[in-house]
């Protein structure tokens, strides 16, 4: 996909590239209308040329961008551009879970219980109120988790801030491209590592889906590492489908807590 950075979606300049992958490519932009950055996702899937199919994106879009909630990001505009989708949404400076959890683990450091309880329990918040909405996820870890602080720009080899927040980013975006677009590789589903038993089937995902998968993330948190890990995708949802999570790189106070958790 060539570079958008100088062009313009609707109301948006876009500027510098700051993320790319497998799915889409993440600029920052400067929206002229609401006057402030914004970050602004670009799809590599190409929407279908079927108007039902460009009907679906504007109304699964419309349905992302109605979830208000503090630790969701905000969806503030879509558009269809050369049928690739753009999401305008809100810009988090800082770093993500993912990225975070990677240099602790270089330092063979693991985030505090308070710290884990913190996420937690934000990101279970974000995703019980989309629930409720009837959106589900599907694509629950670190790396859709950004974390950010009112007191500056939080940076993957400092101490996390007292006050940080989790943001749950791409709500809804696995949903919208999987009823929308069409790709070479198959339907979007998840991330093998992350993955619920169902969605390693191949069955329909519901709730239970993000909660499994908000599990794994707390797993990693706690040990340091996902659960599972193999030398193939298929492997690990083999795991994911057939063994329990090994409980041994948990520390003993959590692992005994486990034991007794209803």
């Amino acid at each position: 996909m060539s570079s958008w950075s100088g062009k313009t979606v609707g109301k948006v300049q876009i500027g510098e590239l700051i993320a790319r992958g497998g799915m889409a490519e993440v600029y920052i932009g400067e929206h002229t209308a609401l006057d402030r950055k914004v970050a602004v996702k670009i799809m590599r899937d190409f929407v279908d040329a079927d108007p039902d199919a460009h009907s679906r994106f504007e109304r699964e879009a419309r349905v992302i961008a109605n979830l208000q909630h503090p630790n969701i990001i905000q969806l503030f505009d879509y558009e269809l551009v050369n049928a690739h989708p753009c999401l305008v949404m809100e810009l988090v400076p800082g770093a993500t879970l993912a990225a975070y959890l990677r240099e602790a683990q270089k330092r063979s450091e693991k985030l505090s219980f308070d710290t884990i309880a913190k996420i937690l329990t934000a990101i279970a918040s974000a995703i019980d109120y989309a629930h409720s909405q009837n959106i589900v996820h599907r694509d629950i870890k670190p790396a859709n988790i950004l974390l950010r602080s009112k007191n500056g720009t939080v940076k993957v080899n400092e101490p996390l801030p007292e006050d940080v927040e989790p943001v749950l980013t791409d709500f809804g975006l696995v949903r919208l491209l999987d009823s929308t677009t069409q790709t070479s590789t198959g339907t979007v589903s998840g991330t093998p590592a992350y993955m619920s038993p169902e969605q390693a089937r191949g069955d329909k995902v519901d709730k239970k889906t993000d909660i499994y998968s908000l599990g794994v993330v707390l797993y990693e948190m706690l040990a340091g590492a996902v659960p599972f890990d193999a030398e193939s995708s298929f492997g690990v949802l083999m795991k994911h489908l057939n063994e329990p999570p090994p409980l041994s790189l948990i520390s003993l106070p959590i692992y005994n807590l486990l034991l007794t958790a209803p």
